[in-house]
């Protein structure tokens, strides 16, 4: 599960293997930054404003169809997260969809 603070996409919950990302920042997916993520979402959700897309963001973005679909992942099996873990510290750890 991901949530969407005032700085930022966070995860606030994961499989017991990726426990040292829990709470992370979530900086990018894949090569792009979630600026770029944010922007392609936007283009494909129906919204007013800012608020109904920091709300809808979060429960799509563990898609695969949809980061596949929009060209930010290359497969639908895979992806690369970049988080910046409550240290400061960088990590990147692939996901497996199921």
């Amino acid at each position: 599960m991901v949530y969407w603070f005032e700085d930022g996409i966070y995860i606030l919950n994961t499989v017991p293997e990726n426990e040292e990302i829990l709470y992370g920042h979530i900086t990018r997916v894949q090569d792009h930054s979630m600026v770029e993520v944010s922007k392609a979402f936007s283009e494909i959700l129906t919204h007013e404003n800012q608020a109904q897309l920091k709300s809808s963001i979060p429960q799509i973005l563990t898609s695969a169809q949809h980061l596949h679909g929009l060209n930010i992942i290359s497969d639908t099996e895979t992806m690369r997260l970049t988080v910046e873990n409550e240290q400061g510290q960088f990590e990147s750890r692939k996901r497996i969809f199921k």
